[in-house]
């Protein structure tokens, strides 16, 4: 899952909000330019969103898990023919 576009719209808003009121349509302007470069960076840095990062990172803990299990099944096993 890509990096939450409701983010980047939010960023883009509040750092438009930053520029002088008397700019007027101008500050809709950056707004939309800031936007389309911050989608195209985040895009580029394949950032996820934290749901995403927490769905992997457990995927990864049970991946280890059972990595560690099938070691051990073959370490006994390899112990057993040895006998």
């Amino acid at each position: 899952m890509p990096f939450a576009p409701s983010s980047v719209e939010e960023l883009a808003r509040r750092l438009a909000s930053e520029l002088p009121a008397a700019l007027g349509s101008f500050r809709q302007e950056v707004e939309a330019h800031l936007r389309a470069a911050l989608q195209r960076h985040c895009s580029q840095l394949g950032l996820v969103t934290q749901e995403e990062f927490r769905v992997q990172s457990r995927l990864l803990e049970v991946t280890r898990a059972r990595v560690a299990e099938l070691e051990a099944l073959l370490a006994q096993r390899t112990a057993n023919s040895g006998r």
